[in-house]
């Protein structure tokens, strides 16, 4: 899938996984994984990306992505290194421009000029930008108070909490004093932060990202059709629902099991032990033994004239002018003749496992057989 079709499909992928990322913020980590979504996120992204580049025609919706991109790469510089290598006629769209910009402000450390530029009404009009900027807003909170710590540090001085919280994002006052004492800050009555450089320290953890009322409010206000989608109706999902001719019916008849593996099974179940390495020192050796025969069995058979062949087991075969007319045999003579076999090896394999010398492992007693050798013509 190529061309317009992929781009719609790209589409929709990025906009739901920028909107389940701040839905699903608070949620354990067995619910949600934020590492793997912002993956998914980064690679639809820049597929997205390159083809909007490779197609000919723009999406009337590129704008949106591209802005998209810079606010889910905050603090990187090759996002802002591809704003400039985009064409001038997108370029000149003010919500970019304007995302351009805060960008540029994140880059320089200037995060109070950042979140008062997201309250201008190109952001407030696509909610789903103001969604891709929410990862970086714990990350901003802390740099802030860093900054702040040392520009404001003085034991004398006192800084309003609520005029902090209303600056920084924080839904309420106790919020940032949670924030506050988790950096170190010391809080004096819930009503003033004291900033000291040296009392600040870097939190072992990153900051939990909590929900924002003001994006809260913005998304309630269009469905998610209109959010995800660009449509005004749900996409009809009745067609599901239809029974069509090819539609896999459940089976009413069940094909029974090989019959080799079934009589296999049945003549010789297996203890579940001595299937490993070099554990049980021979358990599970006859089964070795046979496959190891059958197979010099089989490229004995491939061979044309008179040749001294090998039986199943190990043992020399009378010769034979065409070893292929063994397929020409009856079935159930050859299953006789090899149920006979299998009875007469299991006993002598118990006789030669009593007879070898206890610190030999079960590969070395199924090569070193002396009756398995094969005999020169």
């Amino acid at each position: 899938m190529d061309g317009p079709e992929a781009i719609t499909l790209l589409e929709y992928a990025v906009r739901f996984y920028i909107y389940a990322e701040y839905r699903l913020c608070e949620e354990p980590i067995d619910r949600y994984d934020p590492k793997i979504n912002a993956q998914h996120t980064q690679e639809c992204l820049k597929q997205l990306l390159s083809l909007y580049s490779a197609c000919d025609s723009s999406s009337k919706n590129r704008v949106e992505f591209e802005s998209l991109y810079l606010l889910f790469n905050l603090c990187q510089t090759e996002a802002l290194q591809h704003y400039y290598e985009l064409p001038s006629d997108i370029r000149k769209d003010e919500v970019l421009k304007q995302t351009f910009s805060i960008c540029l402000d994140y880059y320089l450390r200037n995060y109070i000029r950042v979140l008062k530029g997201l309250k201008s009404k190109c952001f407030t009009q696509h909610p789903l930008l103001l969604c891709a900027f929410h990862r970086n807003l714990s990350q901003l909170q802390m740099n802030a108070l860093r900054i702040m710590a040392h520009g404001f540090s003085s034991k004398a001085l006192k800084y309003p909490l609520h005029h902090l919280a209303d600056q920084l994002w924080f839904d309420d006052s106790d919020a940032c004093v949670s924030v506050c004492q988790f950096c170190g800050l010391q809080v004096q009555g819930q009503e003033w932060v004291v900033f000291l450089k040296t009392s600040f320290r870097e939190p072992e953890k990153k900051i939990q990202s909590v929900h924002i009322s003001g994006i809260d409010s913005l998304l309630c206000q269009r469905p998610l059709c209109k959010l995800l989608l660009h449509k005004d109706k749900p996409i009809e999902l009745s067609v599901l629902k239809q029974r069509t001719d090819n539609s896999c019916e459940p089976r009413t008849t069940t094909v029974p099991p090989c019959g080799v593996f079934t009589e296999y099974n049945q003549s010789k179940p297996h203890s579940g032990r001595g299937r490993g390495r070099g554990r049980g020192r021979g358990r599970g050796r006859t089964g070795q033994e046979e496959k190891y025969s059958m197979a010099k069995g089989q490229s004995e058979r491939t061979c044309q004239g008179q040749v001294s062949g090998v039986n199943l087991l190990g043992y020399e075969s009378e010769n034979k002018t065409n070893m292929c007319e063994n397929n020409m045999e009856n079935e159930s003579v050859r299953s006789e003749t090899n149920a006979t076999f299998v009875k007469k090896e299991i006993k002598q394999s118990v006789l030669r496992k009593a007879e070898r010398f206890t610190g030999e492992s079960w590969e070395e007693e199924l090569f070193t057989t002396e009756d398995m050798k094969i005999p020169t013509t």
